[in-house]
């Protein structure tokens, strides 16, 4: 049933060219940035290996952050106001179809999506620096851990997100939660890692350094216990919300 419940989303996203184009726009927005970094810095008597690492400092400091889970909280919203915008909720849950099953499809959607913005990201900085001709100092596992793993990170986030976007037909108020989660997740740090930004923030990896764009040994992995206890409270009690809705 879930996969049927799969088909039918994807034909939905087919036709979905706005999800597409703001991925577009990220990865672009993204690979502007790095070139444009490394370019001032080479301009500017610094060679390329430092051009790079001011270009990764500069983007942990400034845009990680915003770019990974401001993201997340638009694709989620994108993909479940589809349903809104249709008035296509009261439908749905007409159905003999168990309410958890539409949530976990979406869940499983917007994680591929998310996933397909950090492959084409790390692939866009990866090439970047290829035309830089910097892999012989700069390797594809410190890129990954910068680039693509704060996405991998981000999954029990994605799962409340979903939910949020399910539960208010008012898309600015799932969006208004999802930035403020992105300003205030290093105080979520605090209070435990089982809160989805909390997890997020306090696994991600260090500030970068000169010497770490040289480790091709590189390994930031964040406990997996910890994000899949997260994952599951988040779903368990999105589906509580869920069952208790009343859609109209």
């Amino acid at each position: 049933m879930i996969a049927n419940l799969m088909w039918s989303d994807f034909m939905k996203l087919r036709r979905s060219y706005g999800i597409y184009y703001f991925l577009f726009s990220l990865v672009v927005g993204l690979g502007l940035f790095f070139y444009l970094h490394i370019d001032y810095s080479l301009n500017n008597g610094y060679d390329l290996t430092q051009s790079w690492g001011i270009a990764f400092d500069s983007y942990y400091s400034y845009l990680l952050k915003l770019f990974v889970l401001f993201s997340i909280t638009f694709i989620a919203s994108m993909f479940i106001n589809m349903d809104h915008h249709s008035n296509m909720w009261k439908l749905i849950f007409t159905t003999p179809i168990n309410r958890w099953k539409y949530y976990v499809t979406r869940i499983i959607w917007v994680v591929i999506l998310a996933q397909v913005l950090g492959l084409l990201s790390f692939t866009t900085i990866y090439l970047i620096g290829a035309y830089y001709d910097v892999h012989a100092d700069i390797s594809a596992t410190f890129i990954f851990h910068y680039i693509w793993y704060p996405f991998l990170l981000a999954i029990p986030v994605i799962a409340l997100q979903v939910i949020l976007s399910m539960l208010f037909s008012n898309q600015s108020i799932a969006l208004l939660i999802g930035i403020s989660g992105i300003y205030l997740s290093a105080i979520f740090v605090e209070w435990g890692k089982v809160i989805p930004w909390g997890y997020w923030q306090g696994y991600l990896p260090p500030q970068p350094t000169i010497e770490m764009l040289h480790n091709s040994k590189l390994s930031y992995f964040a406990p997996t216990g910890w994000g899949i206890l997260s994952l599951m409270l988040v779903i368990v009690l999105g589906i509580v919300a869920l069952n208790r809705k009343d859609f109209n």
